[in-house]
C-alpha cells in the first residue's frame, strides 16, 4: 500500500516498539490471573509431599532456624475455601508464589503469642483472596509438627480499621494479611492491605522452643 511507503525507520522502530510492549502486558496479564494459579497448584502438591512423612514422623520444624520456604504447616478455612493448604516458611514474593507463608519474626501458629500469616490475594492460587469476606466465628484449623490448633475469627480489619486489643486476641492467636484492590488492576496493583484476625479456640498452647519469637 502507499500508505507504507511513507514509513521512515524510526517509524518502524516505534511500532515494533509498542507492538512488543503490548504483547509483554498481555502476556503478563494471562501469566499473572491464570498460569500463575497453575504453578501454586503444581507447588502445592510438592510441598503437601513433603509434609506429609514430617507431620507423621513428629521431624517438622517447630523452632530454631528453618528455612526459607520449608513447609512448616496446613491451614484450613471453609470460608476461605482453603483445605489442608501448605504453609511455608518466609513472606518473600518468591515464597507467597508456592502458597501461604510464615511470618519469621513471630511465633508458629499454636505457641505462645500472634502467629502472622501472609498470602496473595488475587494471583498464584490467590489463597487469601476471601480474607475480607470472613466473619467473626469463622473457623480456622492449623496443624503444625506439635499438633492441630482450633481458631476462631474475632475481627477482619481494612484500611483504617481498628486492630483488636491484645486481651481479645489471647495468648495465642493468628493474624492473615494480604493486599487487596479494585477494578481490572486490582491483581497486579494494589492499593490497600486487609487484616484478619483468630483467637485460639480448641487445642492447647503450645511450648515454645528457645530462639523462637514470642
Amino acid at each position: 500500500p502507499q500508505e507504507l511507503t511513507h514509513l521512515t525507520p524510526t517509524r518502524v522502530a516505534i511500532i515494533a516498539t509498542l507492538l512488543v510492549v503490548t504483547l509483554l502486558a498481555g502476556w503478563f496479564v494471562v501469566f499473572a490471573l491464570y498460569l500463575s494459579n497453575l504453578q501454586e497448584s503444581h507447588a502445592q502438591d510438592v510441598l503437601y509431599d513433603r509434609i506429609r512423612p514430617t507431620l507423621a514422623q513428629g521431624t517438622t520444624p517447630i523452632g530454631g532456624v528453618i528455612g526459607a520456604a520449608t513447609p512448616i504447616a496446613l491451614i484450613s478455612s471453609p470460608a476461605l475455601g482453603l483445605s489442608r493448604t501448605v504453609i511455608v516458611q518466609g513472606t518473600s514474593s518468591k515464597e507467597l508464589t508456592g502458597g501461604p507463608g510464615h511470618f519469621p519474626a513471630s511465633p508458629l501458629p499454636g505457641q505462645l503469642g500472634v502467629s502472622r500469616l501472609f498470602g496473595r490475594g488475587a494471583t498464584f492460587g490467590a489463597p487469601f483472596g476471601k480474607l475480607g469476606d470472613l466473619k467473626p466465628g469463622d473457623p480456622i484449623t492449623v496443624t503444625t509438627g506439635q499438633g492441630s490448633f482450633g481458631y476462631t475469627v474475632i475481627s477482619v480489619v481494612g484500611p483504617h480499621g481498628e486492630l483488636p486489643s491484645a486481651a481479645q486476641l489471647g495468648r495465642s492467636s493468628l493474624w492473615l494479611e494480604t493486599a487487596a484492590g479494585g477494578g481490572w488492576r486490582s491483581g497486579w496493583a494494589p492499593t490497600h492491605a486487609i487484616f484478619a484476625f483468630a483467637t485460639l479456640t480448641s487445642g492447647k498452647i503450645a511450648g515454645t522452643p528457645a530462639g523462637q519469637p514470642t
